[in-house]
């Protein structure tokens, strides 16, 4: 019983750590294609 809890405890915590990663690169995509959009905006900003 404690073993199989165990065992559900690590597959909980491997799916948790593969998903914020996959999030965090998720993010890090989002900000590079905002990036260079947020650049031409303030450039056009301050002209």
């Amino acid at each position: 019983m404690v073993s199989l809890y165990t065992r559900y405890y690590q597959e909980v915590k491997s799916i948790e750590q593969s998903q914020q990663t996959l999030a965090t690169r998720t993010v890090g995509k989002i900000n590079q294609l905002l990036t260079p959009a947020q650049m031409r905006r303030n450039a056009v900003r301050t002209c």
